[in-house]
């Protein structure tokens, strides 16, 4: 109850350990606003903005950049900038990411159905 007064959401985010790979789960407050467009596009947003736990990897290059999001009928069309089509320098793969994305935003939104990813207005097919 305190969150919903308070104008905030507890999210969650999953992130890569540098050394051994495995999974390192952050929990953000963010603000909560009156449209779910514009909660998914805070949330994509923070994701690209990477870790803040140490020797945690991004899963994006730092100049990667949501272009747009449109959500319509439970789905969402998510378009990156084509810098989000290279793995982070640090290391990762790109499918990876994008399925741990896909994986966040299914987990902190229970109304998405499904996800079409595009990269510099590319469709993006996920294994």
């Amino acid at each position: 109850m305190d969150y919903y007064f308070s104008g905030f959401v507890r999210r969650t985010f999953v992130f890569y350990n540098y050394d051994d790979g495995s999974a390192v789960v952050e929990e953000r407050k963010l603000k909560r606003s009156d449209s779910i467009e514009n909660d998914l596009v805070r949330y994509v947003e923070e994701a690209l903005l990477g870790p803040i736990t140490a020797n945690s990897l991004p899963l994006f290059p730092k100049e990667a950049k949501l272009e747009s999001l449109l959500y319509r009928d439970k789905i969402i069309y998510l378009n990156l900038s084509e810098d989000a089509a290279m793995a982070p320098p640090e290391g990762g793969d790109v499918y990876k990411n994008l399925k741990t994305l896909e994986d966040g935003i299914k987990r902190n939104f229970s109304n998405i159905d499904n996800i079409k990813f595009f990269i510099a207005g590319n469709a993006v097919g996920l294994p």
